[in-house]
């Protein structure tokens, strides 16, 4: 670990983790040893639309991916960024016109975009995770990221990441493939689930370990369970869901119309594919014997940036 002046010295930064479903900027300074968030948000953009068509992203995607890159760029300015780091997910690991639209990025927003393997993904995700979380180092935990076009899993031993896992189905490639998007009946629920199972049944899960929720379904989970107005961090984080909680959750869902779901998750994107999402952690719960979720406000972004300040070489 280096010295904390050392991580002083580094200033403000910017991290924009740009994903299947939505980007998220995460704008930190570092003092005494702590991660220090000074603004965070997201925007819902759907890379990833229409993915599993073609394997291609499209260019409307593309367009809705520079204006708000531009955005975030004109904040990163406000908050006297000296660095922005950006990352990109499953959704340029598929497409095969990644370089055509990392080009396009680059030469539009003048932002270089470094797209992380599964394992890469894994384990930034895990150290945000469990930093934000302050977990203790003697437990052995299963952290899950659904993302929108893939679901990462890490296994952490004694406080260090011992395996990673990827699975190539996230919220938003689910709810596509299995039209999940609201209105939703139980049969389609039903016909997911029973697919899932047996998907799963492939899968060498880890058992009984006590499980941590990464990403917008989770925490979009907690803040439906909570009823909140408005995205709180701390009402968030730390928020235990049993499996029970989260089955009613969904039989709640079941038949509600799209505005009815943007009015629990105050957000249109995330409502359109909560349901995959919701379906995709109970499934991973079921396979994974685990009756409860801890879920973390921290993940990717976090991650990414405590290794800038901290030059940490988790990715090996």
């Amino acid at each position: 670990m280096v010295r904390s002046q050392d991580a002083m010295d580094k200033g403000i930064i910017g991290v924009i983790d740009i994903g299947t479903n939505s980007i998220l900027l995460l704008i930190a300074s570092f003092d005494r040893d702590e991660l220090h968030t000074l603004h965070e948000e997201f925007k819902t953009v759907r890379l990833g639309e229409r993915l599993t068509e073609d394997r291609r992203i499209h260019l409307d995607a593309i367009e809705r991916a520079v204006g708000v890159l531009k955005e975030y760029q004109e904040t990163c300015k406000k908050y006297s960024c000296k660095k922005i780091i950006a990352v990109g997910t499953e959704v340029f690991r598929k497409a095969k016109n990644t370089p055509e639209v990392l080009d396009i990025l680059r030469k539009n927003c003048d932002i270089e975009v470094k797209v992380l393997s599964p394992r890469e993904e894994g384990r930034s995700s895990t150290l945000g995770a469990m930093a934000v979380l302050d977990l203790s180092r003697d437990k052995d935990y299963m952290c899950v990221d659904i993302g929108g076009g893939s679901s990462e899993i890490a296994y952490v031993k004694k406080g260090k990441i011992s395996n990673t896992l990827s699975i190539p189905m996230g919220a938003l490639k689910a709810a596509e493939r299995f039209s999940l998007q609201p209105p939703v009946d139980d049969l389609k629920i039903k016909k997911t689930i029973d697919f899932l199972k047996r998907y799963f049944e492939d899968i060498s899960f880890q058992k009984g370990l006590e499980m941590v929720g990464i990403g917008g379904t989770a925490t979009t989970m907690a803040f439906m369970y909570k009823r909140l107005a408005e995205y709180d961090v701390d009402e968030i984080n730390g928020t235990r869901l049993t499996i029970a909680n989260i089955e009613e959750m969904l039989k709640g869902l079941e038949s509600m119309k799209l505005g009815k779901i943007v009015e629990l998750t105050k957000d249109v994107g995330r409502a359109r594919i909560i349901i995959a999402g919701i379906i995709l952690i109970l499934e991973i719960m079921q396979a994974s014997d685990t009756n409860e979720i801890l879920i973390s406000s921290g993940g990717l972004r976090n991650g990414i940036a405590y290794e800038y300040f901290y030059k940490m070489p988790t990715h090996s």
